[in-house]
């Protein structure tokens, strides 16, 4: 099969995955980097815009974005296309390779369910089909006439894996507890339970003022966030905590997560609150970590159980007591945490990894072609 992998192709993201497990597969590949277009930062508007947009940035003596996309996949001549995300991609362009290329052409939602409104539904009726990381989101599919079904995140093994660091990356990546992640009030507000433990925060923007503008932010969109988000309470804390001196102060990608997550005895895993009660079942970190033979000390999303079993390969907890008591207990049982971590990575390679999703796409396709 002649399979073209549309999305962001770099090493670590997801649609790279993809396409190096259809080569394993056996099939021929042809990839295209929107992102790397030049005229995809407006693709960062809101999805309902880009129609309009469009014209503006060709007066202004851009290409249409899309030119390019066509005579790619017009020259390729697929079987199958497979979008990760594409949100700068315009519908009439989806449709335009289905009619001319006669090939099924799916998409991969990575961000619903908290990104379905504004985006997903807007470019899904262009698919043939969708593979949505959130089982809630699936019925909204169905609700707006589109086909789709669940896809889960993954790990990729010859990446993900127990590796040796060295003593002097161990010093400036490794710590007790390690967490890697965005600034949401949520994670302000768990890990400040921790901030008596030798923890390091890897993520950008780890600040009061950002932390305190993205409570107001789900204040403005209450109905989204209520039940999910308790607004006093978050609050309160982002003010008061001294949790920002544990906060490195820039991201660990790439190598250097692997290194984190190898020399820290306990990865914490807080999800996004629309993807902890969204149906993901587990966020790409779930797989990261278990993957790299870490211990994972997760939340608690709806669904993780399907996953994982609880308290034999990943450990979760309810709340930020809680979250304390447990990384108390497992730093000071090395020898049962290291169990449930190799417990973890097995899971993760013998049901979780970009080649059990990718036969799972394959799967699917062959149905409805």
């Amino acid at each position: 099969m002649r399979v073209f992998v549309i999305g962001h192709m770099v090493p670590w993201e997801i649609p790279f995955f993809f396409a190096n497990n259809f080569k394993r597969l056996g099939h021929t590949v042809g990839t295209y980097d929107y992102v790397a277009n030049p005229t995809h930062v407006f693709g960062k508007l809101p999805i309902t815009s880009l129609p309009s947009v469009y014209p503006r940035l060709q007066r202004m003596g851009f290409r249409n974005p899309d030119t390019l996309l066509k005579s790619e996949v017009k020259k390729f001549k697929p079987d199958l296309v497979l979008v990760v995300k594409g949100e700068s991609i315009l519908n009439e362009t989806i449709e335009w390779i289905r009619k001319e290329t006669g090939a099924a052409v799916v998409n991969m939602a990575p961000d619903d369910p908290q990104l379905f409104n504004a985006l997903s539904k807007h470019v899904a009726p262009a698919y043939d089909y969708v593979f949505t990381a959130s089982t809630d989101s699936v019925k909204s599919y169905h609700d707006i006439g589109v086909k789709a079904e669940w896809i889960g995140y993954a790990c990729e093994p010859s990446v993900h894996r127990t590796m040796k660091v060295s003593a002097e990356d161990r010093k400036v990546l490794g710590s007790d507890i390690c967490f890697a992640g965005s600034c949401y009030p949520e994670r302000v507000v768990l890990l400040s339970a921790l901030r008596d433990y030798d923890l390091k925060i890897w993520g950008s923007r780890w600040t009061r003022q950002n932390a305190m503008m993205k409570t107001f932010f789900r204040l403005m969109k209450m109905d989204e966030y209520r039940g999910s988000f308790n607004f006093g309470d978050s609050a309160r804390t982002v003010m008061t905590t001294d949790i920002w001196k544990k906060c490195t102060g820039r991201g660990a990608y790439g190598n250097d997560l692997l290194k984190a997550f190898n020399s820290s005895k306990i990865i914490i895993n807080i999800h996004h609150v629309l993807m902890r009660d969204g149906g993901t079942q587990g966020n790409l970190r779930v797989f990261e970590a278990t993957g790299c033979g870490s211990f994972l000390l997760n939340d608690l999303p709806k669904g993780i159980e399907k996953m994982f079993k609880l308290d034999r390969e990943i450990v979760c907890f309810r709340d930020g007591k809680d979250m304390a008591d447990k990384a108390d207990y497992y730093l000071n049982n090395p020898e049962e945490r290291d169990k449930i971590a190799a417990r973890g990575q097995r899971r993760a390679y013998g049901e979780h990894t970009y080649m059990h999703r990718t036969r799972q796409i394959l799967k699917t396709v062959k149905k409805i072609s």
